[in-house]
């Protein structure tokens, strides 16, 4: 979290795309009354790719860098310019709105993971009315309707 929060957006993907996979991981896990998926998840034979889970353009966008595809680190190193130039950053760069935006998925979809421990173990952390209230007052700042960020 501290690499998104400093600026480094690009650095911190992998980060990202674990909280991802996580969250769709422990929501398939809570649907399935039986709880096979949750003991082949824990045998390390779960079904689905994370792609599968999260969906595929999503998940070779957060995929790329750490893999060091092209279109991954092009995706995250080409900066589109508002006079419609792009140019390549070759080092640390701080990019608020994606760190904010990324920063508030982030919190909701940890949200939802401490949710759904909570329905688990009747566990309750507390407070989840107000930081709700926060996380989604960050969205409509943050986030567009299709989750992509908005000015």
């Amino acid at each position: 979290m501290n690499t998104i929060a400093i600026g480094y957006d690009d650095q911190a993907v992998g980060k990202v795309r674990l909280i991802f996979e996580v969250h769709a991981r422990a929501e398939k896990t809570l649907k399935d009354q039986t709880g096979e998926y949750a003991r082949e998840w824990l045998a390390g034979r779960s079904g689905g790719s994370g792609a599968r889970l999260v969906g595929q353009q999503f998940w070779e966008t957060l995929s790329g860098p750490p893999h060091a595809t092209v279109c991954g680190t092009l995706d995250w190193t080409a900066i589109s310019n508002d006079d419609g130039t792009t140019e390549v950053v070759l080092g640390p760069e701080r990019r608020s709105q994606l760190s904010n935006s990324t920063l508030t998925s982030l919190a909701a979809n940890i949200r939802d993971i401490g949710h759904m421990l909570e329905v688990v173990t009747g566990v309750s952390a507390g407070g989840l009315e107000q930081l709700d209230a926060e996380i989604d007052a960050l969205g409509k700042i943050y986030l567009s309707e299709n989750g992509d960020s908005s000015g």
